[in-house]
């Protein structure tokens, strides 16, 4: 009976020793999907954190971005000005800037006549009866002459001082290039020492208002006074009007 109890002995020794060797097993298989989470989940960190810099990247280069465009603008503003560039702010109203002059005497300006319908505006001039300057808003004088204007942007030029093979002085207005209207006096069609000058239309583009005449040039000569003072005379007198304004008598029936 001895050995029977012993063998039973040495069975039990076996099969603790197995049920150990398996639960070292089972833990040393756990081990790896434990490293495995922390694996992941370090993954996951990693990517959050990444993606949380390329957002931080995009907000600086954006509020960079708002800050240059800010700049720029400002700089193209003044370029603008410099430019004296063209802008229409409201298509059913005149447009106007003057360029900055290449040369002495000229005188060109950018103009854009907005299309109203049943409506037509002309380019006028009158070197007689021209009133002063304060009173250039309201022209009620007849044009010597007028060219019509169709909608759009023109470049309007007046051209002044030339001679003809007579010796007589030669008034032009021309068109985008072409001329549309002419006028020749005499050298002596006025007597004076100079000459003032003023306009609606300067430097900065400006808009106005379809029914009032823009003016684009009024020349005011200059008369002598018996106190040998120059200065052109409170009433209408010789000069050069140029202006712009809607013929309100122009029907398109």
């Amino acid at each position: 009976m001895v050995p029977i109890k012993h063998t039973r002995k040495k069975k039990i020794n076996s099969e603790t020793a197995l049920k150990s060797m398996n639960e070292t097993r089972d833990a040393c298989e756990r081990e790896p999907d434990l490293n495995d989470r922390q694996g992941r989940k370090l993954q996951v960190s990693l990517l959050s954190l990444l993606l949380l810099i390329a957002a931080c990247g995009i907000w600086i280069a954006y509020r960079k971005a708002v800050a240059d465009i800010a700049g720029l603008e400002q700089q193209l503003a003044g370029l603008r000005r410099i430019a004296r560039e063209l802008i229409v702010e409201d298509p059913k109203q005149i447009a106007a800037v003057k360029r900055l002059p290449q040369m002495y005497n000229e005188n060109i300006w950018d103009v854009y006549i907005p299309e109203i319908q049943g409506k037509h505006f002309e380019l006028r001039l009158a070197m007689d009866d021209v009133p002063s300057t304060n009173q250039r808003e309201s022209f009620q004088l007849e044009p010597l002459k007028q060219a019509i204007l169709m909608p759009g942007k023109h470049a309007i030029e007046l051209r002044y001082n030339a001679k003809d093979s007579q010796e007589n002085a030669v008034l032009t207005v021309l068109v985008n290039g072409e001329t549309v209207i002419e006028e020749i006096r005499p050298e002596d069609w006025v007597d004076s020492s100079g000459s003032s000058s003023s306009s609606s239309v300067g430097s900065k583009s400006k808009s106005f208002d379809i029914d009032k005449p823009v003016c684009l040039r009024n020349t005011r000569f200059t008369v002598t006074q018996k106190n040998g003072i120059s200065r052109a005379p409170q009433e209408p007198g010789p000069g050069i009007l140029l202006w712009i304004e809607m013929d309100s008598d122009y029907s398109s029936n």
